[in-house]
């Protein structure tokens, strides 16, 4: 794994916990040096500490220009350069058009998509610098539908997300730098966790046409394929992983057998407390 990694500098956004940890995580293990950009601050410090000499953590409100602009400059000091960046950061408020506060749309908007505006713009150059970089947006089975979980300002920035992996894809193509995008379906974070009950969790992984939850380790596979030689021609792709979740609109799994007249294959479930 650590072909095109050795002694290059990653940087991870929303990198405290999850999807953005496990991604950070496959970076060092691969040879990265890796910047972990994220607001809270505890638990990004912890991850940075558990990763050692070659992972910093750094507080970031990629929202703000100047703050995410000032962390990218400073990656590229303390590293040498910034030759690969995920946009990860991200936030989901369960809302309704009739009960978003004001100022939640703009709050969302600004974290998952001008957030991953504002880490691109800050780290092109160093990218041109270098010959070239990779580039993965965190998007969303969301971004392909709507999501059934958080609000319509958290399904519109992921679908923008990808419209915006997809135009930069074609304008950094000539410098070298590949832009790709990865929709996670439901996955298993310490936030679901929190937010469901065990039976519940356990329940859901029977939805899953491929017999478990999605966990963050299995994103952070798929955007070291796209950072990695595997995804040296790909540029403006999607890599959906979510268990088959978006094929089957999220129904009941056996119900699609059972309503046709047939039995459900045996499958193994693997349940997230087992």
């Amino acid at each position: 794994m650590s072909e095109g990694f050795a002694g290059r500098t990653g940087i991870v956004t929303g990198a405290s916990k999850g999807i953005g940890a496990a991604i950070a995580r496959a970076l060092v293990a691969a040879g990265a040096k890796t910047a972990l950009f994220d607001v809270d601050d505890d638990a990004g410090q912890a991850v940075a500490d558990e990763l050692g000499a070659n992972a910093a953590y750094w507080s970031v409100d990629v929202a703000d220009w100047e703050s995410a602009d000032t962390a990218v400059e400073e990656v590229a000091e303390r590293f040498g350069s910034v030759d690969f960046l995920v946009n990860n950061a991200g936030i989901a408020p369960p809302r309704t058009l009739a009960n978003i506060p004001d100022g939640d749309w703009e709050r969302v908007l600004g974290v998952n998509l001008t957030g991953a505006f504002n880490c691109t713009r800050a780290s092109v150059p160093y990218m041109k610098e270098a010959g070239g970089g990779a580039i993965v947006n965190i998007s969303s089975v969301a971004g392909k539908n709507i999501s059934m979980m958080a609000g319509m300002h958290y399904t519109t920035s992921k679908w923008g997300l990808i419209g915006f992996s997809r135009h930069m894809a074609y304008e950094l193509a000539q410098f070298g730098i590949r832009v790709n995008i990865v929709c996670p379906g439901p996955t298993l974070t310490t936030l679901v966790e929190q937010g469901m009950d065990a039976e519940k969790r356990a329940a859901n992984a029977e939805n899953f046409p491929l017999g478990r939850w999605v966990m963050p380790d299995d994103i952070a596979n798929a955007v070291m394929f796209f950072l990695g030689p595997g995804g040296a021609m790909c540029a403006g792709a999607e890599l959906i992983v979510d268990g088959g979740i978006l094929i089957g609109s999220g129904a009941a799994y056996a119900d699609y057998m059972t309503i046709r007249g047939d039995q459900p294959a045996e499958r193994k479930i693997v349940r997230p407390e087992e």
